[in-house]
């Protein structure tokens, strides 16, 4: 049987020539330990508070909320999505958005709420948005938040957020949350 593998003067296959190429072939071939779609199967449940700082942390007490996320692929790269945040206070935030994927470590979201849109950078531990604005309604008026966003999922699949939040580069606010994936009713396409 023919090998892609090196042979010495007297016919002995190289071995280590074979190794470094089978080892590059399992390297190439090993998944992100995130896979994009897999991963972002199913609803996500969870809670969380919000914290304000600055000035508004001398106002406003921290908010507890219960978040959902429903979603459907519209294509095999392509999911829309709704957040959902129930806050204890009262109101309700519910915000549109789309995700695509770009390759195995790199996704796009873009949403009315987010101008330009941010990448989600996928690594073995969690996920990292790069730093993105969004439009919130406070009152009569719609600010825009920058926002910076890391997330790391845990070994029982516990996905744990943190959102810090500044507007005009002073602290406004952060948001953690804990989340699960329900993946009960996973959509097949």
């Amino acid at each position: 049987m023919p090998s892609n593998c090196d042979a010495d003067s007297t016919g002995h296959v190289v071995m280590q020539t074979c190794r470094a190429r089978l080892d590059l072939a399992r390297i190439l071939m090993t998944p992100t330990p995130l896979q994009p779609r897999e991963f972002f199967d199913g609803d996500w449940k969870g809670e969380g508070e919000l914290c304000y700082r600055g000035i508004l942390g001398l106002f406003w007490r921290p908010d507890r909320f219960r978040y959902t996320n429903t979603g459907r692929w519209v294509s095999q790269t392509r999911k829309e999505l709704e957040d959902r945040l129930e806050f204890d206070s009262g109101p309700e935030m519910r915000l549109r958005f789309t995700v695509e994927i770009i390759d195995e470590r790199r996704l796009h979201v873009t949403s009315d709420d987010m101008p330009g849109g941010a990448d989600i950078l996928l690594s073995e531990h969690g996920f990292t948005y790069t730093p993105y604005v969004i439009r919130v309604r406070q009152g009569p008026f719609r600010i825009r938040l920058r926002c910076h966003d890391v997330t790391v999922v845990e070994e029982d699949g516990v996905i744990r957020d943190r959102i810090k939040m500044t507007w005009l580069g002073l602290p406004q606010g952060t948001l953690t949350m804990s989340i699960k994936a329900d993946r009960s009713r996973v959509q097949t396409s």
